[in-house]
């Protein structure tokens, strides 16, 4: 995680504030401790803008790739290859079209894995532990942790349809 690459400057930040604390109130104090908070400041925007844009370019990846010669989704032991150029285009869209929605506090549940295409591009698309009809996708093929990159959690009636047809997909039952 970007957030854990802090950690060390915040831990000597409050090791500098400390120390400088017992200086008092002099001028030069305060310039440099307003200098720390502004470095630290500046570092927390870059990793924030940094990861916006790292997810923003996997998921536009992700969407490029309607063009592949095939989809296969497995789940379990069930394995479903789609190589029909409209259900292909159907699937994209129907991830085009779903509405993005922000992280909350719930977690994916048991994925159905996706490869895409000749090159094997992986992703996992799971279903989220809270929301019916929310998936979160992620990035498998990356190796930024070992679970994948969450590239979005998107919402979409469509898509739950789209993977039910295909049987690798169950919903849970509305309570």
């Amino acid at each position: 995680m970007p957030i854990l690459f802090l950690v060390p400057f915040g831990l000597l930040l409050v090791g500098i504030l400390g120390h400088v604390s017992r200086w008092g109130r002099t001028h030069g104090a305060r310039l440099l401790v307003g200098l720390m908070f502004f470095g630290l400041g500046s570092m927390f925007v870059l990793v924030i803008v940094r990861e916006t844009k790292m997810t923003t370019d996997l998921w536009t990846g992700f969407l490029n790739r309607k063009d592949a010669s095939e989809l296969v989704f497995q789940s379990g032991r069930r394995i479903v290859t789609v190589t029909e150029r409209g259900k292909i285009e159907m699937f994209f869209a129907l991830l085009q079209e779903s509405r993005r929605v922000s992280a909350h506090h719930s977690s994916p549940m048991t994925e159905i894995q996706l490869t895409v295409g000749d090159h094997g591009y992986r992703y996992s698309i799971a279903p989220d532990s809270d929301h019916g009809n929310e998936f979160w996708i992620e990035d498998l093929s990356c190796n930024y942790d070992e679970g994948g990159t969450t590239i979005a959690q998107v919402k979409s009636r469509s898509l739950v349809e789209y993977l039910c047809r295909l049987q690798v997909f169950e919903p849970l039952p509305e309570s």
